[in-house]
This record gives C-alpha cells, sequence and structure tokens, in this order.
C-alpha cells in the first residue's frame, strides 16, 4: 500500500485537501484470442489495475482523471503500456465528474488498464499519476442560435481564459459534435436550453475514428431549434492536485 499526503498552498491549513491513501485494490487480466479475423469485435485482452484515493480531497474534488503512466512492467521486463487502445482511459486528456457517492464515501477509484502480461509473469509494477480538480466556481459560456454555428470554432472568453479551445463539428436534428483541444479539466457540463431557457435532457458519449481526434456526441430528446442554445459550464478558479501513484509487485491472478 502506498500513500500520499498532497497540500493546496492556496488554502488554509484548515481547508487544506489531502489525500491520505492510494491503494490498489484489484488486479484483474482478460485473455482473448481471436480465431476468426472477419467475425472479429476488438482484441479485448487487457490487464486492469484498479486503485483507490482516499481522504478529504476526495470529498472536495469535482472532477478526477487524466490517468497517467509513466511506467509498467511485469516481473519479467515486458512493457504493459497500452498506447494505441481507444478504450482505456490511460494516457488520455480526460477528466469525469466526481459522483455523489463518492464524495459522501470520500473514496475514489479508477481503473488502469495495461497490456497483458508475459505468461511466466508473477507480478505487475507500475508508476504513474491522476489528476483532482478541486473547489473553482460555475461559469457559463453561452452560445446563443447553435445550429448556425455548425462547422466553427466556439468563442467566448471563459472558454479562452481557461485555455479551452472547441469545435462544432456538426449540429443534426436532435444532436451536436464536437471536438476539445487544450484544457478539459474545467468544463464541467454541456448542457442544450429552449428558447424558454429551459434544459432538454439528453445523453453523452465519445467515439473515434482510427487515429482521429476524439469526438464529443450528444443526443437530445428533443429537436434542436433555431433559437436554441448551448450551454458550456465551466469550473473557473478551480486547483489542480496531481497525486502521484507508485504500485509495486502486485501479484497476478
Amino acid at each position: 500500500m502506498f500513500a500520499a499526503v498532497l497540500l493546496l498552498s492556496a488554502l488554509a491549513p484548515s481547508q487544506t485537501p489531502e489525500v491520505s491513501m492510494v491503494r490498489p485494490i484489484e488486479v484483474r487480466e482478460d485473455r482473448v484470442r481471436q480465431l476468426v479475423k472477419e467475425r472479429s469485435f476488438g482484441n479485448a485482452s487487457s490487464l486492469t489495475v484498479r486503485g483507490e484515493l482516499k481522504g478529504s480531497a476526495v470529498t472536495q474534488a469535482a472532477k478526477y482523471g487524466n490517468l497517467k503512466v509513466t511506467e509498467a512492467s511485469d516481473d519479467t521486463g515486458t512493457d504493459l503500456i497500452s498506447k494505441d487502445d481507444f478504450f482505456s482511459k490511460t494516457n488520455r486528456p480526460e477528466m469525469k465528474s466526481v459522483d455523489k457517492y463518492e464524495r459522501q464515501e470520500d473514496r475514489l477509484s479508477f481503473d488502469i488498464r495495461l497490456k497483458t502480461t508475459a505468461r511466466t509473469a508473477k507480478k505487475v509494477s507500475l508508476k504513474g499519476s491522476i489528476d483532482l480538480l478541486i473547489g473553482g466556481k460555475r461559469v457559463n459560456a453561452d452560445f446563443a442560435k447553435v445550429r448556425s454555428l455548425a462547422g466553427t470554432e466556439l468563442k467566448h472568453a471563459e472558454l479562452a481564459a481557461l485555455g479551452i479551445k472547441i469545435k462544432l463539428v456538426k449540429v443534426e436534428k436532435s444532436a451536436i459534435e464536437y471536438t476539445i483541444d487544450g484544457n478539459q479539466g474545467p468544463l464541467d457540463e454541456v448542457v442544450l436550453l429552449d428558447k424558454a431557457g429551459k434544459k432538454i435532457e439528453g445523453t453523452a458519449g465519445t467515439f473515434s475514428v482510427g487515429k482521429g481526434p476524439v469526438t464529443h456526441q450528444h443526443n437530445f430528446a428533443q429537436e434542436i431549434g433555431a433559437d436554441s442554445t448551448l450551454r458550456i459550464v465551466l469550473l473557473k478558479d478551480a486547483k489542480t492536485v496531481t497525486v502521484p501513484i507508485a504500485f509495486a509487485n502486485l501479484e497476478l491472478p
């Protein structure tokens, strides 16, 4: 078990969020051999190490992610860092919201997805880091008549100040697609408002074609009208805490 205590000098001692514990809680390895290539649905072979953070920093965090692995190998010396797996969240600039349950428990779990080990391997070790985004105030960047903005970069002072570039790739009947470049951490939520300013419910996901950029897609429960507004909710003045990860000699299943 490894522990890390992190301080934010900008906060008073009584408000200092800390990560009192960083530990591995599970190692899982899946191996798949594709026998018929034309019936293949992708290579699902992987090694997953699940870690856990505990402490007041989890309680105060709004988002977590930007998971990085700088070293990962088994005890035969095989390099396990996954570089081209789209489904892996490792070494990709991506942040997720911390949910209410995780805050209440002051525990946050995360998965590190790696390549499978050598058949003769018995143990695995890795080093890296994960970011927590703490504090900040919610501000809105609104874009009226969003249908007319398809194919353009969304320009707003709050986006520019946080180093975020968003290109609205496509606006369809009830869906939008966009790409993000730059600091994605402070981007908290993307909302569609109707003419009356009421939020339109929807679902969100991501996809990528080949080695192209990650595209974010939102599908809404009703049609995007000519007077609909796209609202980008941002966390202004939030602090990023980078938590080091170092797991050594974890026994393989």
